[in-house]
C-alpha cells in the first residue's frame, strides 16, 4: 500500500473509527484525537498498520488518522519544515505557521459576537466565548472546581497531583505550566522584551504589559457583579470577590491563617520563618513584600506618585491615598455584621471584628503580652529593644509611637502661647 493509498483509506473510514481512540504518548504523555490536522505528507517508514486501519508511531501508541501521527513525530524528531519569512521561527505544520503569521501582521479575523474582541485563532475566540456565556463544563475529579476549557482542568489538576514537570535549567525550581517556566527563566536571563509606550518601563512577560498600560489609559474592563468597583485585571478581580463571598482558599500551615490571594500567604509565611528577602539599597532595613520596599524607597526619593483629585495631597502608596479619599467622600464601606459601626479599610474593621471574637494573634516572643493589632505588637516590642525613633526637635525626649511625639509637641505649643 504506497502512502497515498493509506491516506485515501484513513479519509475514508467512518469518523467514529479516527477520532474514537485517542494517544497516550509514552514520551510527552500528550493525547492526541485527530481534530487538529495537518495535511504534509508521512513517510512510510514511520509508521505501520494493523487490521484496524489505525497508525502506530515506533515511540508511541495508536493514533487514529495518519495526520495526527505526521504532526506528532516531527515533535520527537524536532523536524520543523514551516518557516516564517519575517523572523527566525519555525513550525511543525503549516497551520501553527499561519497562526504566528498574524502576530506579524496584526491579523485577528475570528471576532466575538458579545463584545467585538478579535482573535488570531478560532479556538482562542471559543474560549474567550466562554467567558460570556459562564461555560465551564469540564470539572475536576479531585475538588468541586470547574472549567471553562480542558487545558485549564489539566493543569489544576496538577495542583492535587504535586506533578511539576518543567524543570529551570539554572536553578532546579519546578513549575506545574511550560509558560511559567518561561517566565522564571526571564528572571535569570533578565530579559525584558515587551516595552510601555507611555513611559519607559519594560517587561518580561507581555500580560504584565497590557495590565500595566491599563494604569496609563485608565482602562478597567473586569467589573464586580456585586458592587460598581472594577478593576484593570483579572486577578484583582478574583481577589476582590472574596470580600463579598468572604472566601479564603489560601490556609497557612504553621497557624491558621487563611486569606484570599496567594502573594498575601506568602508574605505571612515570612512572619514565622522570618525571611526578609527585600533589601533597601539606601539603608539597612529589609522587607517580607516587595511593595513594602518600593513604598519605603519613596521615602529616600520623596516621590509620592499617588495624587487625591480633590486637594492637593500626595502620597508614597496607592492605599494611602485611597484611605484618604475616603475622608472627603465620607465613606466607609466596610461594616461590622455584629455590631453599627463601620470603617474605611478593610484592615480596619478586621481588627475591630478580634474584640467581638476575642482573638489576640499577635504575641511578643520575649514575654506573654498579646495583642489584637500588628501595630500594637510593634510598639511593644520597642520597650524591650528600648528603640524610640520619634524624636521631638524642640528637646531631647524620644517616644515609641508617633502619636505620643505628636501629643508632647502640642505642650510645646501650649507653653509658647502662655
Amino acid at each position: 500500500m504506497t502512502k497515498y493509498q493509506l491516506q485515501e483509506t484513513t479519509l475514508k473510514m467512518p469518523k467514529v473509527c479516527r477520532r474514537q481512540k485517542p494517544c497516550d504518548c509514552k514520551l510527552c504523555k500528550d493525547i492526541f484525537d485527530s481534530k487538529y490536522i495537518s495535511y504534509a505528507p508521512l513517510s512510510r517508514n514511520n509508521i505501520e498498520t494493523n487490521n484496524e486501519e489505525l497508525y502506530r508511531y515506533e515511540i508511541c501508541d495508536e493514533f487514529s488518522s495518519q495526520y495526527s501521527l505526521n504532526d506528532h513525530t516531527r515533535i520527537h524528531s524536532e523536524d520543523n519544515p514551516y518557516s516564517c519569512e519575517l523572523c527566525d521561527k519555525k513550525f511543525n505544520n503549516k497551520f501553527n505557521l499561519q497562526t504566528h503569521i498574524r502576530t506579524h501582521s496584526g491579523g485577528k479575523p475570528f471576532s466575538c459576537n458579545f463584545c467585538g474582541k478579535s482573535f488570531n485563532r478560532k479556538s482562542c475566540l471559543q474560549d474567550h466565548n466562554k467567558t460570556h456565556t459562564g461555560e465551564k463544563p469540564h470539572s475536576c475529579k479531585f475538588c468541586n472546581k470547574k472549567f471553562s476549557h480542558k487545558f485549564n482542568l489539566q493543569t489544576h489538576i496538577k495542583i492535587h497531583t504535586g506533578e511539576k514537570p518543567y524543570l529551570c535549567n539554572f536553578c532546579g525550581k519546578n513549575f506545574i505550566r511550560n509558560a511559567q517556566l518561561q517566565i522564571h527563566i526571564k528572571t535569570h536571563t533578565g530579559e525584558k522584551p515587551y516595552s510601555c509606550t507611555f513611559c519607559d518601563k519594560k517587561f518580561s512577560v507581555k500580560s504584565v504589559l497590557q495590565i500595566h498600560t491599563r494604569t496609563h489609559t485608565g482602562e478597567k474592563p473586569y467589573s464586580c457583579e456585586f458592587c460598581d468597583k472594577k478593576f484593570n485585571n483579572k486577578f484583582s478581580l478574583q481577589s476582590h470577590t472574596r470580600i463579598h463571598s468572604e472566601e479564603k482558599p489560601y490556609k497557612c500551615k504553621l497557624c491558621d491563617y487563611k486569606c484570599r490571594q496567594k502573594n498575601s500567604l506568602n508574605s505571612h509565611i515570612r512572619n514565622h520563618t522570618g525571611e526578609r528577602p527585600f533589601q533597601c539599597g539606601h539603608c539597612d532595613l529589609k522587607f517580607i513584600e516587595k511593595v513594602a520596599l518600593q513604598a519605603h524607597i519613596r521615602i529616600h526619593t520623596g516621590e509620592k506618585p499617588y495624587s487625591c483629585k480633590l486637594c492637593d495631597e500626595k502620597f508614597f502608596r496607592n492605599s494611602y491615598l485611597q484611605k484618604h479619599t475616603r475622608t472627603h467622600t465620607g465613606e466607609r464601606p466596610f461594616v461590622c455584621n455584629l455590631c453599627d459601626k463601620n470603617y474605611t479599610q478593610h484592615s480596619g474593621l478586621k481588627d475591630h471584628m478580634r474584640t467581638h471574637t476575642g482573638e489576640r494573634p499577635f504575641v511578643c516572643n520575649l514575654c506573654d503580652k498579646n495583642y489584637t493589632q500588628r501595630s500594637a505588637l510593634k510598639y511593644h516590642m520597642r520597650t524591650h529593644t528600648g528603640e524610640r525613633p520619634f524624636k521631638c526637635e524642640r528637646c531631647d525626649l524620644e517616644f515609641i509611637q508617633k502619636s505620643v511625639l505628636l501629643r508632647h509637641i502640642r505642650t510645646h505649643t501650649v507653653k509658647s502661647v502662655d
